[in-house]
């Protein structure tokens, strides 16, 4: 995998990683594991999991502030729109 040269937009990826399982022989050791084994064939179980990836920024509070400020002008505009009203 390479690291990326910007960030994704909105920090979201479609990016995911295929984790398999497969039940090993009892004493197997890390030389006894082989590509081979994950193979799916008949009487044979290999588990998959997918686990997306998930951006985190470097600086959470650059995060933080972005979000507090949308908030902000959400309510702001719900105050606007809700004095018009009353003034109508």
């Amino acid at each position: 995998m390479q690291a990326l040269k910007e960030a994704p937009p909105e920090m979201q990826s479609k990016d995911k990683f295929l984790l398999q399982a497969v039940v090993a022989p009892n004493g197997a050791t890390t030389k006894d594991i082989t590509a081979d084994m994950f193979n799916k064939e008949e009487n044979k179980v290999v588990e998959e999991f997918k686990l997306r990836v998930v951006y985190i920024p470097a600086n959470p509070l650059h995060l933080f502030q972005k979000n507090l400020k949308k908030v902000l002008l959400q309510g702001l505009k719900m105050e606007v729109s809700v004095l018009q009203g009353l003034m109508l």
